[in-house]
């Protein structure tokens, strides 16, 4: 239900005429991670990312409100509904559901993926089935979080990465890696490309990865997993190096895969935006600006202020279902909604469609860790902060106008 402890009376009062949809939740953790358990959007799976305590992995099941069935009824069930969930040491920061599996995979800053299943004993614990190694797992630092994707075109496959040179693709059915040509690296130096961060992958078409990874100035490749040569053809920049560094300490980007066009967004945290289509990648589409408004800071004090956040983790963008709008956040406290159709070529700077101020006025200097879209309903997002708080929104559609 409504948390109204804290909310600005002004934006309560503004969010009737803004609002077509809005509930706001308390879950018992933050989260980085908000993975849909199903296509109907009717669960998701969220993770605990404490360094200092044991973290939870659960699945919530929606409140009726957010279901189809619930529309157009009154609803006895507002809240979320922990349907199951398990225990685990290490922080949670990546979760991708392979249902036609029935695994959930979860990964953090270990060299491994964690592979979860539902106990059949015991339908409400989620047990740890197995942990997979990232390869080369030797050399990979510490601190970089792993990045998880799943691709429908192969049911059986998960892809890992911490950098380039760990990238792992395994098959679920054996549960062991499989052996693929891809050349990890880049032109130029092999060793650095190989271990430079690694910001995003995502399977972009089947055995097709989109990759981003570099420091100042951010590279895109495509690879094959069939071949070992078109990593080297297609890299490409991803950021400007004249504009001012010196807005963030980090410089970090962010990437989205519109898998029904094959076209892919990338952001930097200086709020640099580009789209490229996938297969031509040495030209992008549109490359602009995003215009901010205030900037992210974070300055504690609430339930969980003792959480590691800064802007280079918190950067994300989501290419929305119909693919022609992306959702950002951590740039600002919100989330800002963009209409990427009226972009073109010749686009310098956009301004967002609508923001979502409603973590910040809940609770004044919380940070918006992660967002995504509904996969049924059009124009809803769910977004979750550093307080533990998850909000279900849509804006009213006379506002785009």
């Amino acid at each position: 239900g409504f948390a109204m402890e804290g909310l600005k009376d002004d934006w309560l009062f503004d969010s009737l005429y803004r609002y077509e949809r809005l509930h706001m939740f308390e879950l018992p953790h933050s989260t980085r991670c908000l993975e849909w358990a199903d296509r109907d959007g009717t669960s998701l799976y969220v993770g605990g990312f404490s360094d200092k305590h044991t973290n939870e992995i659960e699945m919530l099941e929606l409140p009726e409100a957010l279901q189809p069935q619930g529309l157009e009824n009154v609803c006895a069930h507002t809240d979320f509904k922990i349907t199951c969930g398990g225990l685990t040491k290490p922080p949670i920061t990546a979760i991708k559901c392979v249902s036609d599996m029935n695994v959930v995979a979860t990964a953090g800053t270990e060299t491994c993926v964690c592979l979860w299943m539902r106990d059949p004993d015991n339908t409400d614990l989620l047990t740890l089935h197995t942990s997979l190694p990232l390869r080369n797992d030797q050399s990979i630092a510490s601190s970089r979080p792993v990045l998880l994707d799943h691709t429908p075109d192969t049911p059986s496959w998960l892809l890992g990465a911490k950098t380039a040179g760990s990238a792992t693709v395994w098959d679920l059915n054996s549960n062991l890696p499989i052996s693929l040509p891809i050349h990890t690296h880049g032109a130029g130096s092999s060793s650095s490309a190989d271990h430079s961060p690694l910001h995003g992958i995502k399977f972009v078409g089947p055995q097709l990865c989109v990759v981003c990874s570099g420091k100042d100035i951010g590279s895109l490749v495509l690879w094959d997993l069939r071949s070992p040569t078109v990593a080297a053809q297609a890299q490409v920049p991803c950021s400007t190096p004249h504009r001012d560094k010196t807005q963030v300490t980090t410089t970090s980007f962010a990437l989205s895969v519109d898998r029904a066009t094959g076209r892919v967004v990338v952001l930097s945290a200086q709020g640099e935006v580009s789209v490229f289509e996938a297969r031509k990648l040495g030209t992008a589409l549109c490359s602009c600006t995003l215009n901010q408004g205030q900037k992210q800071s974070y300055t504690g004090g609430g339930r969980f202020s003792g959480m590691r956040t800064t802007a280079a983790a918190n950067l994300c963008i989501e290419f929305s279902c119909s693919g022609t709008k992306v959702a950002v956040s951590g740039l600002t406290n919100g989330v800002s909604i963009y209409d990427t159709g009226s972009w073109s070529s010749s686009t310098q700077e956009v301004s967002p469609m609508f923001t979502h101020t409603g973590h910040e006025a809940e609770c004044p200097g919380a940070v918006v860790l992660t967002h995504t879209w509904h996969p049924v309903f059009a124009d809803t997002v769910l977004s979750a902060d550093s307080e533990g708080n998850l909000h279900a929104w849509q804006w009213k559609s006379q506002l785009d106008k």
